[in-house]
């Protein structure tokens, strides 16, 4: 069933192509091509995947085009009901999301970007700062870049996580919406800095509603501006609560890095006494690790509240262009 999505959304799979509908199980936009109907349902979905998910979560089988309930129930995914409570209860929600991807985590952004940073260390530790300006930018950007390209691999894949989504091609979902994702930043970023300089109030109010561009950037797909537009709609209403939920990630924030700091202190006093030819080396590790798994914390309890929001609202019959 069509319905009205505004005027700056595509199909999560055909970017080109005006989305017409969102699949009632994760929420991605989706066009005409891309729509799959369950009629006996009444709902649309993206993916076969999707229609087998909420199969199992509602406890239903499909069979030739008739539906009826199976006496065993699918417990390992996310119900929207659970969606919804990461909008009630984000720290949990997001506690409990974030041991669920911690393996995956680990496996897939930890090691691999700790194993890279020590390279980097080995390689540029005979590197002469400040001989050269020009190769001394190239390399901190680099490792800006490759950073921020961590982070996008965990905000997907812990999205994915949440909402069911197979994990597969991350790293090149990473890759291909890295400056999209960074250009929808930039324009948030400038944003709220004019509202600052407007008696900073209202920065504050556009910060706030342009919280989750970035996630309507890198997971949804959408472009910097439709990302923006998205998240100020998605945040309608709730600017209040979501102010308070980023106070109180601030205060979690500077918990997490006072805790960080003084286990970084007993670490580096425990490799100077037994490893101290390598100790700049494995402190490098020791940091990229403790980053990464700080932020992939921080990062669930966003992505608990941000589908928690969008599952309530379609809950409550706002589906459509309030949270496109």
């Amino acid at each position: 069933m069509s319905q009205y999505l505004g005027d700056h959304t595509s199909c999560i799979n055909h970017p080109k192509i005006q989305a017409t509908t969102l699949c009632d199980r994760c929420a991605r936009l989706i066009c005409d091509d891309c729509r799959q109907t369950v009629i006996a349902l009444e709902l649309d979905f993206c993916s076969e995947h999707c229609i087998s998910t909420h199969l199992a979560l509602t406890g239903k089988r499909l069979e030739h085009g008739n539906i009826s309930d199976i006496s065993v129930r699918e417990n390992t995914l996310v119900s929207n009901e659970d969606l919804v409570n990461g909008l009630r209860h984000p720290f949990v929600t997001g506690w409990k999301l974030w041991l669920h991807s911690l393996s995956d985590i680990i496996k897939r952004v930890a090691l691999p970007f700790a194993g890279l940073a020590l390279f980097g260390h080995l390689l540029l530790q005979d590197h002469n700062w400040g001989s050269n300006e020009a190769a001394d930018i190239t390399i901190w950007a680099t490792g800006v870049i490759i950073s921020v390209y961590a982070f996008f691999v965990i905000n997907i894949l812990i999205s994915y996580l949440h909402i069911g989504h197979p994990i597969v091609d991350i790293y090149k979902v990473a890759i291909v919406r890295f400056l999209p994702t960074v250009a929808t930043w930039v324009l948030s970023i400038m944003a709220a800095f004019v509202g600052i300089l407007l008696f900073v109030i209202p920065g504050i109010i556009i910060g706030v509603r342009l919280f989750w561009a970035d996630e309507f950037a890198l997971v949804n797909r959408q472009n910097p501006f439709a990302a923006i537009k998205s998240s100020f709609e998605l945040t309608r209403g709730f600017g209040g609560r979501i102010w308070v939920f980023q106070f109180l990630q601030g205060l979690i924030i500077y918990l997490v890095m006072l805790v960080a700091f003084v286990l970084l202190l007993l670490l580096a006093q425990l490799i100077n006494l037994i490893a101290a030819d390598l100790y700049s080396a494995l402190m490098w590790v020791a940091l990229s690790l403790l980053i990464t798994l700080g932020y992939s914390f921080l990062h669930a309890t966003e992505i608990a509240y941000f589908y928690g929001l969008r599952a309530e609202k379609s809950r409550s019959g706002s589906k459509g262009n309030k949270f496109t």
